[in-house]
């Protein structure tokens, strides 16, 4: 075989395995970027699934402040002794706290 013709072979050859290596580096590149991309919208899903949760924490605490009230009224109406006035204040000191709580819930869910 003539020189030229080997050197010509060997540069072709050369040649395609840098370009194979250069063409496999962007797959992989892209293939990253893709990942990457599918994690981004994963963590998005799940802080809005979070916000959700809060929100749906935030209902709760208010309804059960809401039933507290309602207990704190109806036993304040009812109320016919030191003790049924003490029961009152507890029901009313509880129906405070978790309005507190559904306020705090609601405003990390904001965040």
């Amino acid at each position: 075989m003539n020189k030229k013709l080997l050197t010509t072979l060997l540069a072709t050859l050369l040649t395609t395995g840098v370009v194979s290596a250069i063409t496999g580096n962007e797959v992989q590149k892209r293939d990253n970027a893709n990942q990457d991309n599918e994690n981004a919208a994963q963590s998005s899903d799940n802080a809005a699934q979070k916000r959700d949760n809060a929100a749906q924490h935030s209902e709760n605490l208010r309804t059960a402040s809401d039933a507290a009230q309602d207990l704190s009224a109806a036993s304040t109406r009812n109320a016919s002794s030191h003790a049924a006035s003490a029961a009152a204040a507890a029901a009313q000191r509880a129906a405070h706290n978790a309005q507190g709580s559904a306020d705090a819930a609601a405003s990390a869910a904001r965040q």
